[in-house]
């Protein structure tokens, strides 16, 4: 018995022993992540000293953004492509520019557009703007690419100096819109969809419904894109000192000059004074370490700063002084969405979050809402609208500021401001709506799958793809959807001080330039963001104020990551994510199955509507400058 009783009393001092390791165990394995998470969240990357003299690098990466869309796969992409972003966030360029412009140990700025892949004329011509102002103060802003599309030249044509390499070229393509049209193929394949629009210029249907697009489509593309190409000529011109017409005789006869001078596109550029001179990197490099003086040690490179670590020596700081009052900034940026939705897209309670959050906030003394959206969901924009009108009832002003488009959906939402500022290449109007249900049965039928059951109301199943929609459920649709459109109208009418039937002349689904929306009545002012920000004070009768942007808030996680890819720029963090992204072309699917299968995603993509309604303008997504 005194054995059996040792026995036991040994393996409950082992169980004791092993649970007592097992503890010690997972204690340590969390401390230690818990430590490494502090550590990755309060540690500061050492930072480059700042030269006694140097040029300012700015490179812009992916498309000009006033916000990033998404900020945790931003990270993650920069941690994938060893920095490289595909969005470059407009403020911290601004920001950047700015305090070169009064720090006199920049001597100049280097300018690099070679990764630079576009955005709106709003955002470009801001950044153009900045480094004019910075030219004023006698230092030299220093393009440098090895070609020029449409985009980089417009960037690049604010330069004091322009150099491309031997070869490159200068290639503005001007603007325009293609959409694929797939009235056959989805006929081919089995696919119906059902359409209610109202207004006949509200295209963003046709791309299902016809194979070539409409005379009413063509017209007003053809006048907006038309309108922001001339302010593209004149913009260029006038900063490169071109004559009259130089710059679309460069374009109708390169084909011909290039035919008989050997097709030397940089040497054709240089001769029509599109750059000032046809140069390889190190002999540019050559020229601004004159300017600047040399790296450090190395004689081959010139003393510089890039743009983030610049930016690191300038934390921004609270201004004493500046009072305790406030304007709040939002900004409402992408596709309209019911409910919840990340950046890069409008949720309707996430963007009424923000406003209640402005709303209940005693210092918020105006609310400015900054709009980029081609619309979406008819019912999630008349949410926001109600959230706006409801900050308004308590006295403080709001003012609507319009980046590169506000349409349909967008203009929705900023028509209830007490001010609305656009720029005048900033592409409105779009009052119109429209419904859509994709039917999907004769697609089924084709590969062998029969819908079949049973339900207690002629309605049911009836708004699904799966299922044909009977007459009672289109005529249902069709009186929802012509419902609000009246609904659209009279809101327009009321809140721009117009009859009814004066919304619906220049409604109708019609997009307008900026310039032209302000003749109309649509718009009160044309300005950039600045400029509402200022409009926003003199109405809240401010002097003394800071401006607040209020956005959403990330988790402890998505900080996480973002610090990580923030750390990952100055350590060999990034071989592990390419090597494990290899996954997403091991699929092994046909590439023409692959592109059918991706257009088809993108056209119906922004189908997110419960209820099937939408104010949107599909165009206005192919209207960035690139």
């Amino acid at each position: 018995m005194s054995q059996q009783s040792g026995i036991g009393h040994t393996f409950k001092t082992l169980g004791y022993g092993l649970n007592l390791l097992r503890v010690v165990i997972l204690n340590l394995v969390f401390f230690g992540i818990l430590a490494l998470i502090l550590l990755v969240l309060l540690h500061q990357p050492r930072l480059p000293a700042e030269p006694a003299s140097f040029a300012l690098v700015i490179g812009p990466s992916g498309e000009l953004v006033e916000q990033l869309h998404n900020p945790v796969g931003q990270a993650l992409r920069r941690m994938e492509h060893f920095g490289r972003a595909n969005e470059t966030p407009l403020p911290s360029l601004l920001r950047g520019i700015r305090l070169a412009t009064h720090d006199p140990r920049v001597k100049a700025i280097v300018l690099e557009t070679d990764r630079f892949s576009g955005g709106g004329m709003p955002e470009i011509d801001a950044v153009r703007r900045a480094l004019l102002r910075f030219e004023k103060t006698g230092k030299p802003v220093v393009a440098v690419g090895r070609s020029y599309d449409t985009a980089q030249y417009l960037l690049a044509s604010a330069a004091t100096e322009i150099y491309l390499s031997p070869e490159g070229g200068v290639i503005p393509t001007g603007f325009g819109i293609y959409e694929p049209y797939m009235a056959k193929l989805l006929q081919r394949i089995g696919i119906h969809v059902y359409v209610v629009r109202v207004g006949k210029y509200k295209d963003a249907v046709e791309p299902f419904l016809r194979n070539s697009m409409s005379q009413p489509s063509r017209e007003q593309w053809s006048a907006y894109f038309n309108s922001i190409w001339d302010r593209y000529i004149d913009e260029v011109s006038a900063t490169r000192h071109l004559k009259s017409g130089a710059l679309m005789r460069y374009i109708d006869q390169a084909a011909t000059r290039l035919e008989h001078s050997g097709g030397n596109l940089a040497r054709y550029a240089l001769q029509a004074h599109l750059v000032n001179a046809v140069a390889t990197r190190p002999a540019v490099h050559a020229i601004l370490r004159k300017l600047v003086g040399p790296h450090g040690k190395d004689a081959s490179g010139f003393s510089q700063m890039d743009l983030e670590a610049y930016l690191g020596h300038h934390p921004r700081s609270f201004v004493p002084g500046a009072g305790t009052e406030r304007i709040a900034l939002i900004h409402a940026d992408g596709d309209i969405v019911s409910g919840r939705a990340p950046s890069g897209e409008i949720g309707s309670k996430s963007l009424i979050r923000l406003i209640r959050e402005a709303r209940l906030n005693p210092d918020i003394r105006a609310l400015v809402l900054r709009v980029n959206s081609p619309g979406g969901s008819a019912n999630a924009s008349d949410e926001i609208l109600h959230a706006i009108e409801a900050f308004e009832a308590t006295g403080r002003p709001v003012v609507v500021s319009m980046g590169e488009m506000a349409a349909s959906g967008g203009y929705w939402i900023s028509m209830a401001a007490d001010r609305i500022y656009a720029q005048p290449t900033t592409l409105t109007g779009s009052i119109g709506i429209f419904g859509i249900f994709p039917n999907a049965t004769g697609l089924l039928n084709k590969i062998g799958v029969h819908v079949e059951g049973l339900g207690t109301t002629p309605l049911t199943g009836q708004f699904s793809p799966l299922m044909p929609l009977s007459h009672v459920a289109k005529t249902l649709f069709r009186v929802e959807v012509l419902h609000g459109y009246h609904d659209f109208i009279d809101h327009v009418a009321r809140f721009r001080h117009m009859t009814p039937e004066r919304v619906n002349a220049i409604g109708r689904g019609h997009i307008w330039v900026g310039s032209e929306a302000l003749k109309l009545g649509l718009v009160d002012r044309l300005g950039g963001l600045q400029a509402a920000v200022h409009g926003a004070a003199r109405m809240a009768h401010l002097v003394h104020y800071r401006v607040v942007t209020i956005r959403p808030k990330l988790t402890l996680t998505e900080k996480l990551i973002i610090r990580l890819a923030h750390l990952h720029e100055t350590a060999l963090l990034g071989n592990w994510f390419v090597q494990s992204s290899g996954m997403r072309s091991s699929l092994g699917i046909p590439v023409p199955v692959q592109a059918l299968w991706h257009t088809l995603k993108g056209e119906f993509g922004f189908l997110k509507s419960r209820s099937g309604v939408y104010a949107y303008c599909l165009g206005c997504r192919s209207a960035l400058l690139h």
